[in-house]
């Protein structure tokens, strides 16, 4: 990079750390170099081309300027060239070559295509062409992928981050509604609206019984990330504390009868999770997706508490809860709803009532 009057100022000076005294700017890091071979004038480099051995010049035109060009004193021809390592006809990274070879062109692309799949670290050819098994090159490639993923920062500058939001001065409950609102990009109004009633329905059934059919072949630890990150919005991780209070109560008293129960505290192990993970059942629907609170998969029975904060009666919500219910109940299942105010008053009475129900023809 040339320096320029301003250049220093517009960078970020590193003050400490295995970069101290180079500048900053972006995600990029530059140290100040004394002579570009080229020009002889003081410039910038990125610290990591340096380590590499390159960066000795100060911008493109004098890297290729002069004795500095690859090409300097020889005619520009396809021999010439060619001895440089850099004719199309002669590289089998480029359709050319293989049109050359007398393929026909979608032959040439097929060719193309193999050859670039096993010479890239992205593909499973690269690494079985190294002596890996397929389950072995899936697992390199989720390695590169999820190291190259936390390297990456963007600085607030997506819609779908957080600071985003808080750049624009939002406050951070706010921010968390517009970046939940951002990522909402398909729903069944959103179908219906685009598609109409009726293909709208069709397609948003569709769309979700593929995402089911690829969510039930993910890993159990998968599954459990996807399920947990659905409540990362909610002030209580997405399920009031005091519900745990009757779960738990109903557990050690059915937890022989029963070898599939979920709720949000029961971890996998079938022990008290306290991380602050919700471990409730989660189902897609025909055209909802929802959480059970208390969910017993033997007799596909669910306990749903309601709080008074989120299920208090006003037509809103008595309207979303109606329509919640018809869709779970069309699918087979059962529903018990039990109000907090219920559970404070007499938590004994709360208890008998949700064990007849659990116990009714079964």
């Amino acid at each position: 990079m040339k320096l320029q009057e301003n250049t220093l100022s517009e960078l970020t000076l590193i003050q400490s750390g295995v970069n101290t005294g180079c500048y900053k700017k972006g995600s990029s890091v530059y140290k100040l170099m004394d002579a570009c071979k080229g020009c002889g004038k003081p410039y910038l480099a990125n610290v990591y081309a340096v380590k590499k051995g390159k960066g000795l010049f100060c911008d493109q035109k004098c890297q290729c300027k002069g004795k500095n060009n690859p090409f300097y004193g020889k005619k520009h021809t396809k021999n010439a060239k060619k001895k440089q390592g850099v004719n199309k006809y002669g590289n089998p990274s480029t359709l050319t070559y293989w049109l050359n070879k007398g393929l026909s062109r979608s032959e040439a692309k097929q060719k193309l295509d193999n050859h670039n799949k096993s010479n890239s670290n992205r593909c499973i050819e690269f690494w079985i062409k190294k002596g890996y098994t397929k389950e072995q090159a899936k697992e390199q490639i989720s390695n590169i992928q999820s190291s190259n993923g936390k390297l990456v920062k963007h600085n607030g500058t997506i819609p779908t981050q957080l600071d985003y939001w808080l750049s624009k001065g939002y406050t951070k409950e706010q921010a968390e509604q517009k970046l939940k609102e951002r990522q909402t990009t398909f729903s069944l109004d959103i179908c219906i609206k685009k598609y109409g009633k009726e293909k709208g329905k069709k397609v948003w059934k569709e769309r979700q019984e593929k995402w089911q059919n690829t969510f039930n072949n993910k890993t159990p630890e998968e599954i459990e990330r996807i399920n947990r990150s659905k409540f990362r919005w909610g002030k209580n991780t997405g399920y009031s504390k005091i519900s745990q209070e009757l779960f738990w109560t109903l557990y050690n008293e059915i937890k022989d009868d029963f070898d599939h129960i979920y709720f949000a505290q029961l971890g996998k192990r079938k022990g008290k999770d306290l991380s602050g993970k919700n471990n409730e059942f989660f189902k897609i629907l025909s055209d909802r997706n929802v959480f059970f609170d208390f969910f017993i998969k033997d007799v596909n029975k669910v306990i749903e508490f309601d709080g008074d904060y989120w299920h208090n009666e006003t037509r809103g919500n008595i309207e979303r809860d109606k329509l919640r219910d018809e869709s779970i109940l069309n699918e087979g299942y059962q529903i018990l709803h039990i109000r907090e105010r219920d559970w404070k008053q007499n938590q004994s009475k709360v208890v008998k009532q949700c064990l007849g129900y659990i116990y009714e023809n079964s």
